[in-house]
Parts: structure tokens; sequence; C-alpha cells
């Protein structure tokens, strides 16, 4: 069952516990915290793919098998700002992408110590 939810009797019902914590996470993210403090705060300790994963959930809005614990305001708040820092991060991490050359001089001596081997040719590469 999704986190947030209980199935009694064939009927998903709020697990209130659950969703107070559903409900805080979204705040806390919408605040400016991150995917991963945003949990940690509200008493939470997952990982920041599941908290993001947790945030994209549309079920929490509520459909003809989940009740709403979340409305849809606080939903596309989350989402926007999801998408936001989505596109800026891919760019960010693109821009800053450095394209090294490397080069290996030729060995000219071998030593029997296999450490000593690996050292002499790890210090045969430069930059180019």
């Amino acid at each position: 069952m999704t986190y947030g939810y209980e199935m009694r009797n064939g009927i998903v019902l709020i697990n209130q516990s659950e969703a107070s914590v559903i409900r805080q996470i979204y705040k806390n993210y919408i605040s400016g915290m991150s995917f991963s403090m945003s949990a940690k705060k509200a008493g939470l300790n997952i990982a920041h793919s599941s908290v993001k994963r947790l945030l994209l959930k549309k079920c929490y809005l509520g459909d003809d098998f989940y009740p709403a614990i979340i409305d849809k305001e606080t939903y596309l708040k989350a989402y926007d700002r999801i998408m936001a820092n989505r596109f800026t991060g891919h760019k960010r991490r693109k821009d800053a992408v450095i394209h090294t050359v490397f080069e290996m001089g030729i060995p000219t001596h071998s030593f029997e110590n296999p450490f000593e081997q690996a050292e002499y040719i790890y210090s045969l590469i430069g930059v180019k």
C-alpha cells in the first residue's frame, strides 16, 4: 500500500499519522528545503530520490481510489519547484563539464614489485 494510506475492508483510507508526515514533507520542500532535509525534518529518513517520487505521486491529490491527502495548489507548488530545479540543475552540470584529454608516455622501465610498477605506469599519465 502507498505510504499515507491503509486498506480496510477493501477500502483505501488515509493513515492520519503518515498523511501528516506527507503534508509536512510538501510544506518543507515548498519552503526551500532539499528533498532529504524535507523528509528528515518531517521525521522520515529516506533517500532524496524516494522523497522526489513521493512528492510526484498524484494519488495524494485524490482520485476514484485514493482519498486526497494534499490539495492541488500544494502539489503544483512542489511540482513546479521540482521541474525548475531539474532544468537548472542539468544546465549547470552540462555547462560545468570540462573535457580533458590524457596522454601516456612510453614505459622504459619495469619493476618486479607490482606496486612500484603501478606507481611508475601512473606517473606516465599526463594531461595533453
